[in-house]
């Protein structure tokens, strides 16, 4: 480093020489960054006289070009990107006539820097899209606002894309709000969101298909599900009939139970709330409690796959309401108990919409409550590539078959052995006859040498 009598004018940053007054005016109370030098210094941990020393063009210079520390740079160029402002924007003038003066040559030989990729979810300029939906649902522009929880849920989303799926800043940004907000809106919704997005950040929302990393056989929506569910977070994923949303559900469900476990409610609109929690029961004059696949779900720490929550009775989705954040599940009517929720508890919900009621070719789904809606992470499914259906066809085709169901005894020729000649025709008769299940019903129970069969007790919950 050498000093020069006359203080420099312009600095090295980026690879692009910059006004130092620019600079300047950008670090000042009502400047650019609305930040003083001093406060600047607090922020990114920058020594305030070394940076009053380069801003004043006297120290770290070379060539008449201060070289910025790499600190400063990087805190820099961290607050261009908080503002949506490029580098370019502190650009040293040109000179006289067009012509450059001898000091812009000067960075082309310089090492260019690292470049600074954010690596923290932007809070402050994620509310400010936030601000401007909200904005537009006061002002009637759009059917749908933004809450403090979907302000949160966006930014634990972004933290799962980072540090499970390995996504980078920009990536994970966009992704995270699709999850959060994009996907649940209608198209005037999700219009107005790629709007504030692009106000505020300077770019454009991109498409969370193309940034998932899958597998050829699989569906980059299972992907985004599981990230979001191996966490304990509820999804709701929707899409047409026969996009494979409810079967990559169950299979979620299968693979993060710690038990191996989980539980099905298939909604109607005759099921009540009284179906998925529980009721009372009755058995020899007494009665006894028979859980629901909630309560039962919450008990023994399993997940539970709603599915067609969009037909359900309002009843049952409020009954989603506490529990969806990890509150205790409280019974009430025909008895009352408070049902703790147990280590590994998860709610997925499928349906043909996003709960809008919008799909008016699915009879009967109806709008849910938008408090519900807001507890969710949302993910499409939407049509696969032709080549990813065929890799997840043949994956799913080269299963081993389940087993016969009440398979018959091997014949002679297909067991190779001989049948023993004690066995009479009427004997092969009568084991033919208890094979055959329609000529067998009933009999399993009196295997107990008891002459009257015990009655079979049916309990979807498998309590008895």
């Amino acid at each position: 480093m050498s000093s020069t009598t006359t203080p420099a004018t312009v600095g090295r940053m980026a690879n692009t020489i910059v006004s130092l007054d620019k600079v300047k005016a950008a670090i000042s109370p009502r400047g650019l960054f609305k930040l003083s030098q001093r406060a600047f210094d607090r922020k990114h941990n920058v020594d305030q006289g070394h940076l009053s020393r380069m801003l004043n063009g006297t120290s770290n210079v070379e060539s008449d070009v201060v070289v910025f520390s790499p600190e400063f740079e990087r805190a820099f160029l961290q607050e261009c990107l908080d503002c949506s402002v490029t580098i370019d924007q502190f650009a040293a003038p040109l000179g006289a006539e067009g012509e450059a003066p001898d000091f812009q040559g000067i960075a082309s030989a310089m090492p260019s820097p690292p470049v600074v990729d954010p690596t923290e979810f932007p809070m402050g300029k994620m509310q400010l899209v936030a601000k401007i939906i909200r904005d537009g649902a006061t002002g009637g522009e759009v059917s749908m606002t933004f809450s403090l929880r979907a302000l949160i849920r966006c930014s634990q989303a972004y933290t799962i894309l980072t540090k499970d799926a390995g996504l980078k800043h920009w990536p994970a940004l966009s992704v995270s709000l699709w999850l959060t907000k994009v996907y649940g809106a209608d198209d005037e919704g999700r219009r107005f969101l790629k709007e504030a997005y692009q106000r505020i950040f300077a770019k454009d929302l991109q498409d969370p298909m193309g940034l998932i990393p899958h597998r050829p056989d699989q569906h980059p929506s299972e992907v985004l599900v599981k990230l979001l569910a191996q966490r304990g977070f509820p999804v709701w994923s929707f899409g047409k009939t026969g996009e494979g949303k409810t079967y990559a559900n169950l299979r979620i469900a299968k693979e993060l139970s710690s038990t191996g476990n989980y539980h099905r409610f298939q909604g109607d609109r005759d099921k009540t709330a009284t179906d998925f929690i529980g009721d009372l029961g009755a058995k020899d004059g007494t009665t006894y409690r028979v859980d629901g696949p909630l309560t039962t779900a919450r008990r023994m720490g399993e997940p539970i796959v709603v599915d067609e929550v969009c037909i359900c009775d309002p009843s049952v989705l409020m009954c989603l309401q506490a529990v969806l954040e990890g509150n205790d599940l409280t019974i009430t009517g025909s008895y009352h108990e408070v049902v703790a929720m147990l280590e590994g508890f998860l709610v997925l919900v499928t349906d043909n919409s996003r709960g809008l009621g919008e799909s008016v070719e699915y009879v009967g789904t109806q709008a849910i409550n938008e408090a519900t809606r807001d507890r969710f992470y949302f993910v499409e499914f939407g049509s696969m590539d032709p080549k990813q259906e065929l890799a997840i066809a043949e994956s799913e085709a080269a299963l081993e078959l389940p087993p016969v169901i009440n398979a018959p005894l091997a014949t002679q020729e297909e067991s190779g052995e001989n049948e023993p000649e004690s066995l009479t025709q009427d004997a092969r008769e009568k084991s033919d006859d208890e094979n055959d299940p329609v000529s067998h019903k009933g009999t399993e129970d009196a295997v107990d040498g008891s002459s009257e069969a015990a009655p079979i007790m049916e309990d979807p919950n498998g309590q008895f």
